[in-house]
């Protein structure tokens, strides 16, 4: 059992803990441009806390490299038939190159990658090693998916 930095919820009634791990497979619509198929595998932690409901484990959320809900598969587009690999998870990106995320407590990504659409990651998280300098268009950031 794990009760968070310092044991801060040993007494808020968690009773188990556990990862919930699956083969991952989400199929685009067809009709969609660039349309594709994420295939891979999921993990995700939960516990089941006082009300006997299972919940989203946030225990360690305040503990440097803490990630949920990690992804590690392929993205394959139908159209050209293209495959690229693909990871995603909450704070922090699983199996990842650490020359990626420099970040040591928090995610924060090198400034090499901030030219392939990372940027607005690093202006959110303020990496005050890397000497970024905030412009009046890069506090105008859109959302990924527009």
């Amino acid at each position: 059992m794990q009760y968070g930095v310092d044991d801060e919820f040993k007494g808020a009634g968690i009773k188990t803990q556990g990862l919930l791990t699956a083969k991952f497979e989400f199929i685009e619509d067809n009709m969609i441009s660039h349309w594709g198929n994420f295939t891979g595998n999921l993990e995700s932690k939960w516990f089941v806390g006082k009300e006997d409901k299972i919940q989203y484990d946030d225990i360690n959320m305040h503990s440097d490299g803490y990630f949920n809900n990690a992804f590690v598969g392929t993205f394959t587009m139908n159209n050209p038939k293209v495959e690229t690999k693909c990871q995603w998870g909450d704070y922090r990106i699983p199996n990842i190159d650490c020359r990626f995320d420099v970040g040591t407590a928090d995610f924060n990504i090198a400034r090499k990658y901030w030219k392939k659409g990372w940027k607005d990651v690093a202006l959110k998280n303020k990496i005050s090693n890397q000497n970024i300098i905030e412009t009046k268009e890069a506090k105008i950031i859109k959302n990924w998916w527009e």
